[in-house]
């Protein structure tokens, strides 16, 4: 099964960026053509460039909020620290940035688990504050699965 969907994924992005291509053609500065082509490959994992093209889609949309969600995805999937820490900065000064998705992001890079406190600090404001954001707990990585305290978390929203 997960062999399945693993195959369907890689098609649907592949499909994706042929589509993304042909719009590219059309509208070559349109700044949600290159955010989507590059989470599109951020998912393939062509980081490099992914943030390129993540990069112009944020200054195409004059940094809106949106692109820059996006951008600061594609530096966590690619593991680039300093990348989404001047992201995360700039999203702040704008007010733009929820604890829920923050701490997804920073669960996300190499050595998440060694800022455990700020992390599970993140998921408790996202708690309070109600964020969808933890509706995708689940879905996130060892260690963090396997620990105590954010399994009481998600015992505590009454995820499955």
């Amino acid at each position: 099964t997960i062999r399945c969907f693993t195959i369907s994924y890689n098609c649907l992005l592949s499909e994706f960026a042929e589509h993304s291509r042909k719009l590219r053609e059309l509208e070559p500065d349109f700044w949600a053509i290159h955010t989507t082509n590059g989470m599109s490959l951020a998912g393939r994992k062509m980081y490099e460039d992914a943030i390129l093209e993540l990069e112009k889609g944020a200054e195409s949309s004059v940094r809106m909020p949106l692109a820059l969600h996006s951008l600061l995805s594609g530096y966590a999937m690619a593991g680039k620290r300093p990348g989404v820490e001047r992201i995360e900065a700039e999203l702040q000064k704008k007010k733009y940035l929820s604890a829920g998705f923050l701490a997804n992001i920073y669960a996300r890079l190499p050595d998440s688990y060694r800022e455990k406190t700020r992390i599970l600090s993140l998921l408790e404001k996202a708690y309070q504050e109600r964020d969808a954001q933890l509706l995708n707990l689940k879905r996130w990585p060892d260690p963090w699965r396997s620990d105590p305290e954010f399994q009481n978390l998600i015992q505590r929203i009454g995820l499955p």
